[in-house]
């Protein structure tokens, strides 16, 4: 349902603080885009580290990316069920995790952006991680998005093309499902570009 932001109706003042909040993130981000260097005749390689937003004033990266290109490195981050990664066309991950405050509480989001080489794995992909647990269909972005709230938890996974994003966050706050959603934004918008 168009205008649905997790099963409840998006008011006007929700609406404009997260376009006002993702125009800030996409001018904080430094993104390169795909676009041609001078010396070069081809476009930008893009990976998933590319699409990362920078952060908030409230919430800002914690440490280094882990970035994964092959089975090993892609066991260590996800730490389990990676089969259904590398059975999908995995061929890069990259994780970030973000650390300040939710709501004015402790509070920690953790980004995954997956490259699985085409949108037909992305969709493969997406409808087996579809079958752990109980998600809800939201239409806000991507070619498909889905989100599960738990007791402490909020978790929205995406796809758009050959991309497969899951967005962690270590409450199920109102103000943490809006953040998570800024940060979805930011990088479907990454993405698409």
């Amino acid at each position: 349902m168009a205008g649905l932001t997790h099963g409840r109706p998006m008011t006007g003042r929700l609406t404009t603080r997260l376009v006002v909040a993702g125009l800030l993130l996409i001018a904080m981000s430094g993104s390169p885009g795909c676009s041609k260097d001078d010396n070069t005749s081809g476009p930008t390689i893009r990976h998933p580290e590319d699409f990362l937003p920078a952060g908030t004033d409230a919430m800002a990266k914690d440490g280094n990316a882990r970035i994964a290109t092959d089975t090993d490195g892609l066991r260590l981050i996800v730490n389990g069920g990676y089969q259904v990664y590398t059975n999908n066309g995995f061929r890069e991950v990259v994780e970030q995790v973000y650390s300040g405050t939710v709501g004015g509480s402790a509070a920690s989001v953790t980004v995954w952006i997956i490259d699985v080489g085409s949108s037909e794995n992305a969709d493969a992909l997406h409808r087996e991680l579809l079958q752990i647990g109980t998600w809800e269909e939201m239409d806000e972005l991507g070619d498909e998005v889905h989100n599960q709230t738990a007791l402490f938890a909020y978790t929205l996974l995406f796809r758009r093309g050959r991309y497969s994003a899951r967005l962690v966050s270590s409450t199920s706050s109102q103000d943490a499902e809006d953040l998570v959603l800024l940060f979805a934004t930011h990088i479907d918008q990454e993405i698409g570009s």
